[in-house]
C-alpha cells in the first residue's frame, strides 16, 4: 500500500479507537431522572428537553453507539460516492487518473470495512 493509503487507514482507525464516547453510568441515570415535574398545557411544556430518538439525539450525556458501526456506515457512504463517480465519469480521458485513484480508494475502503466488521464479530463473540 502507498503512503496515502496507510495515512488514511491509520487516521480512520485512530479516530474510531479514540472516539469511544463512553459515559459513566451514574451520569446516564442522572440524565434520565427528571428534576421536577412540568405542568401540562403551560409554558413549561415548551421548555421540556427534547426527546432522544435515533434521528435527533437529545442534548446531554447519553449512551452512544459503537464507533466501529459508525465508521462502517460512513465507509459505506464513501464507497458509494466513489462508485457513483466512477460510473458517471465513464471512459472520459479527462478523468482517467481520478478514476484510477477512486478505484484504489474503493479497494482500501473494502479492506477497512472487512477489518472493522471482523473486529465487531470478534467482540460480539459471533
Amino acid at each position: 500500500m502507498n503512503r496515502t493509503t496507510w495515512a488514511f487507514l491509520s487516521a480512520t482507525l485512530l479516530s474510531t479507537a479514540c472516539g469511544s464516547g463512553a459515559v459513566a453510568p451514574e451520569r446516564i441515570r442522572a440524565a434520565k431522572t427528571p428534576t421536577k415535574p412540568a405542568a401540562t398545557g403551560t409554558v413549561a411544556d415548551a421548555r421540556k428537553p427534547p426527546v432522544a430518538t435515533k434521528e435527533t439525539p437529545a442534548e446531554g450525556p447519553m449512551v452512544t453507539e459503537d464507533p466501529d458501526e459508525v465508521a462502517l456506515r460512513e465507509l459505506t457512504k464513501a464507497y458509494e460516492l466513489f462508485a457513483t463517480f466512477v460510473e458517471k465519469s465513464g471512459d472520459d480521458p479527462r478523468y482517467a487518473e481520478a478514476v484510477k485513484r477512486a478505484r484504489e480508494r474503493m479497494e482500501d475502503i473494502g479492506a477497512m470495512q472487512a477489518f472493522l466488521a471482523d473486529g465487531l464479530r470478534q467482540r460480539r463473540g459471533k
